[in-house]
């Protein structure tokens, strides 16, 4: 007796009609994407101004005009200042100046310990007698430990959850501030100091403590003190801190080409959270320091030494550079940079805005005389690699889904179903916003985003097309396969409505 085995059926291929349908919307979808996806800064060549100035700025900056947007610049001497504009203000001349403004409180504590209402050597106990810090070695730091950034105090209070807060806003160009003053104290009451005290650490926490001290024990807040004791001596009336926008507000960008939110908080304040300058304002905080008749000039005096060629007052930091003494600060927020510096034996002085967040401080240096290298573009490879990673995850996993057989696995997954086609498709949308605000689109080509929203979008039409041959679940455990998809499209959905409207 003969027995006769019927084959089983080869699950079709993708006809042909099909795949021809989604390679057009594949690339119909790029090519709109390319015209509305990332569009990284790059300096332009006008300016207004100071001429020979602004020749200078463009002669440093050379070639590395990518992620700069417009660069406001002033530079001093024994004449007097000069200012000008390279490229675009982005409806402002008042550039976010972040740390920049730590001068600010570094010299207001020089100011009040020359008038003897303070002492350098007071601590924040005795300061804030009512408070209690859980660790009690926060309230033995002294307020020259704060300027001095020695206080072994962590970069920023909060805890693991302003860390989170910090990824999220650098995700969507949003504000990682907005501390008031008592947030900020109770957050340092709820740190504790760390195994580093009396070393050099940056902290924007210390900083910021060290303003509200010293304005709680001059019964003043403090943007009404810095104002009175050092600003307006200064004839500095194009700084604020804290006040509302205005149109002469400049917009911060990055440096890839995404806008960002202005950075406000009272509590952060005298870490430069919401301080706002001019270049030609900042002239005049330079030249002051720098022949020494500035409120709270003493802060400028190196006091402390930060490795071998680094050594830092109140706030200001003064580094050996080709044989050149330079103190100087810088400052950057979400999407502005700045520098300002002096070289007082050569009586020489300069500040350099800018209203990206590609780094200043070496066109700074440069205009000074000494040797600086020109800050990366990819400053962190992290945001390559990742780039690189989302991107091929838009390219790859729709289009191979979409072409495997029903039934049959591809080499890198599971076997296509309805319940897979769903879960993919939306993260999909979900990674394409993600890798457009995240991307290192200087140094990626933005055409590469382009290039895997189109494919993505070729792979997700021809899985709508083939929908009625999948079926709904293929393979794995029913409530296994159900809860990582029910979970997956919650995510997915939950991160475009953030990124969308954020």
């Amino acid at each position: 007796m003969t027995t006769t085995v019927t084959p089983t059926p080869r699950p079709a291929r993708v006809p042909r009609r099909t795949a021809l349908i989604g390679a057009v919307v594949a690339v119909a979808v790029a090519a709109l994407a390319f015209l509305v996806g990332p569009a990284p800064n790059r300096l332009p060549d006008t300016h207004r101004g100071d001429d020979a100035l602004a020749e200078r700025v463009l002669d440093v900056v050379g070639d590395e005009t990518g992620g700069y947007r417009g660069l406001a610049v002033a530079r001093v001497d024994r004449a007097g200042a000069v200012t000008t504009l390279v490229g675009d203000d982005a409806g402002g001349p008042r550039f976010e100046i972040g740390s920049v403004g730590k001068v600010f409180t570094g010299m207001l504590l020089a100011d009040l310990v020359a008038s003897g209402e303070v002492r350098a050597d007071e601590t924040l106990r005795t300061v804030f007698a009512d408070r209690e810090f859980a660790d009690p070695e926060v309230g033995d730091v002294t307020l020259a430990e704060l300027a001095s950034h020695r206080s072994g105090l962590p970069r920023l209070g909060g805890g693991p959850g302003a860390l989170l807060t910090n990824a999220w806003t650098n995700l969507t160009g949003g504000d990682p501030y907005g501390q008031s003053v008592e947030d900020l104290l109770r957050e340092a009451s709820a740190t504790s100091v760390g195994g580093g005290r009396g070393e050099v650490h940056y902290s924007n926490l210390g900083v910021a403590l060290l303003g509200q001290a010293l304005a709680e024990r001059s019964g003043t807040p403090y943007p009404r003190l810095v104002t009175e004791r050092i600003l307006r001596p200064l004839g500095m009336s194009e700084t604020t801190i804290g006040a509302p926008a205005t149109g002469q507000w400049a917009e911060g960008a990055t440096a890839s080409g995404r806008r960002t939110a202005g950075w406000t908080g009272a509590g952060y304040a005298p870490a430069g959270i919401g301080v706002r300058s001019t270049a030609a304002d900042l002239a005049k905080l330079v030249a002051a320091t720098m022949n020494g008749t500035a409120p709270g000039a003493d802060a400028t005096t190196p006091r402390w030494a930060d490795g071998d060629d680094r050594r830092v007052g109140y706030a200001w930091f003064t580094d050996r550079a080709d044989g050149r003494d330079l103190t100087w600060h810088n400052g950057g927020t979400g999407g502005f940079r700045s520098y300002v510096g002096h070289d007082r034996a050569a009586g020489e002085g300069v500040v350099v805005l800018g209203n990206t967040d590609r780094d200043v401080e070496w066109i700074g240096i440069r205009l000074l005389g000494a040797d600086a290298e020109p800050s990366d573009t990819a400053p962190v490879t992290w945001q390559w690699a990742v780039t690189i990673v989302l991107v091929l995850y838009l390219a790859l996993t729709l289009p191979f889904l979409a072409i495997a057989r029903p039934g049959e696995a591809p080499w890198y997954r599971s076997a296509p179903d309805r319940l897979r086609v769903v879960q993919s498709a939306l993260a999909a949308v979900a990674v394409a916003l993600i890798a457009f605000r995240l991307g290192d689109w200087l140094t990626i080509p933005p055409v590469f985003w382009s290039l895997g929203v189109g494919a993505a979008a070729g792979g997700a039409v021809v899985l709508a097309l083939r929908w009625r041959a999948l079926p709904r679940r293929a393979g794995g455990i029913a409530w296994v396969r159900w809860l990582g998809a029910v979970s997956s499209v919650a995510a997915s959905v939950v991160v475009t409505l953030l990124l969308v409207l954020a």
